[in-house]
């Protein structure tokens, strides 16, 4: 649902790409534009397809995508990735890519506070090589790296450049 919060109030045309199991128990999000990655390989490849065809058709369109393929702990490391995020973007050969992480913290209200940090965008194109695994490396790097400065900033206090948009 914060995929869907963060595009709503960005003004997103934005597909999520959900397991499958989970879209079958919260069917909802498949009309708010999300779509399953289905456990068998052979199936998932028509996911990665269609997720690339989605960028292709519209570049400004935005694709949410949780490449761990399952839901992890924040604080769990090493992070690992599968490689579908960089076959899409072989697919679609150019396009930004751009980490984000959340936290939900309880910081002494009755309720929890949801954090968000979204890094820089990285401009890739596939044009010559390209190596999936030295991409999907790549991501992990990125993403590990907004995820710690997320902690440090919850932990330390210091939110005060976090916008509130709820």
């Amino acid at each position: 649902m914060l995929a869907f919060e963060i595009s709503r109030h960005a003004r997103l045309d934005s597909y999520v790409m959900m397991d499958e199991m989970n879209l079958q128990r919260f069917f909802l999000f498949r009309r708010i534009g999300a779509f399953s990655v289905p456990k068998n390989p052979r199936w998932a490849i028509e996911s990665i397809n269609y997720s690339a065809e989605l960028l292709i058709k519209n570049p400004k369109r935005t694709l949410w995508i949780f490449p761990q393929g399952e839901i992890v702990p924040n604080d769990l490391r090493p992070i690992r990735f599968f490689n579908g995020a960089a076959r899409i973007v072989e697919k679609v050969g150019r396009c930004q890519t751009v980490p984000l992480a959340f936290r939900l913290e309880f910081t002494g209200e009755f309720k929890p506070e949801i954090f968000v940090k979204i890094g820089k965008p990285d401009l890739i194109e596939t044009s010559g090589v390209f190596d999936r695994k030295k991409l999907t490396v790549r991501f992990c790097e990125r993403l590990d790296k907004i995820l710690n400065e997320l902690k440090s900033d919850v932990i330390n206090q210091k939110t005060e450049s976090y916008n509130k948009i709820l």
